[in-house]
């Protein structure tokens, strides 16, 4: 029998079955028997589940599905290796490979993923960091998701600790480490009361944010849609004691997928087109997917399709009887759900 307070989960980066004092959750202290993962950790993939498809989803029930393209950056290995297995991710370094400078991205970076994963890496980027937004949204597909963490303050702007970096070096004078930094007009500038996260050098806090500016560099950068998670998820073991540094899913607009083809583009109330064994009549999609989409909703101007199957290269679904009951031309949109984002298939003509 559990004792008050006791808060009985399952992790969803292992699977297990663990309990915690609901009064000890943090962000940062390992709180699964199993695995040793934080809230911190649980609440990054469930924020990849809801990206990828719109629902609360442990590690080991994602759909295996090598199609779905992702890279990490410097991720822990408690949740980067099983990721692995289930999608084509890749998790990334900054000074090893496989390796990624988020403020220097190749062309080849370039829509090439469907999700990037990032938490706590940002504080330490090298300003200005709106470049690495950019580059981030520079490199999902269109319907992709940047997941990421970082600690932040709830009000005022963006403190930046080195505001003119460029060129500079950590040295150590009279038993306190220093940072010497040459500007770009060739200034000579010199910082101490550094701050440290988990280690030296490369882990420097370059910067304290504050979510209002967060939420305004991601737009500036040109995510169509940012959600911060502020609810708990106990299922998960998710609960943030204190409402700030919470996992957030920033959207690329746009449905990742391409239309090939589609039919019938035309019917006849007198000699219906493509009829099914039901007596309905059929519409066919040929599509090319570039990414992964939530959940896609098809419409025939107003009217929500039935029946609709959506398979890796082909939809289909029945025609709502509604919409051929009168003549004229009838838009038929695609729309993700998740994002709101509607996509064009095009216009079918009903004849007399």
């Amino acid at each position: 029998m559990n004792k008050p307070g006791i808060l009985s989960f399952t992790c969803n980066i292992c699977g297990a079955d663990s309990r915690a004092l609901a009064s000890t959750l943090s962000r940062e202290e390992a709180s699964c028997k199993s695995c040793g993962s934080t809230v911190r950790m649980r609440g990054m993939i469930y924020a990849l589940a809801l990206a990828l498809y719109g629902r609360p989803v442990t590690l080991p029930e994602f759909e295996k599905n090598m199609n779905i393209l992702g890279k990490g950056m410097s991720d822990w290995d408690g949740y980067a290796k099983p990721l692995a297995k289930k999608v084509g991710y890749i998790n990334t370094y900054y000074h090893q490979e496989p390796r990624l400078d988020i403020t220097d991205i190749s062309p080849k970076d370039i829509e090439s993923i469907d999700f990037l994963l990032s938490t706590d890496v940002f504080e330490h980027v090298s300003p200005p960091v709106s470049s690495a937004f950019l580059n981030a949204r520079k490199m999902l597909k269109p319907g992709g998701s940047f997941v990421f963490s970082v600690p932040y303050t709830l009000e005022g702007e963006t403190v930046e600790h080195f505001p003119e970096l460029n060129e500079f070096n950590i040295e150590v004078r009279g038993g306190k480490k220093v940072l010497i930094n040459k500007t770009k007009d060739g200034r000579m500038q010199e910082y101490s009361d550094l701050v440290f996260h988990g280690g030296e050098g490369e882990t420097i806090e370059m910067r304290v944010f504050s979510e209002s500016s967060l939420v305004k560099d991601l737009n500036e950068a040109g995510f169509s849609d940012v959600q911060i998670l502020r609810d708990p998820y106990f299922e998960y073991g998710i609960y943030w004691p204190s409402p700030w540094s919470l996992p957030i899913i920033a959207r690329v607009n746009g449905i990742p997928l391409n239309i090939i083809d589609w039919g019938p583009k035309s019917i006849s109330a007198s000699a219906p087109a493509n009829l099914q064994e039901n007596g309905r009549t059929g519409l066919w999609i040929k599509i090319n997917r570039t990414g992964v989409a939530s959940s896609l909703q098809l419409k025939v101007d107003d009217w929500l399709v039935d029946g609709l199957v959506d398979s890796p290269d082909l939809m289909t679904a029945f025609i709502p009887a509604e919409a051929l009951q009168s003549e004229g031309s009838k838009s038929i949109t695609l729309t993700d759900v998740i994002t709101g984002v509607s996509l064009y298939v095009g216009s079918l003509t009903i004849s007399a």
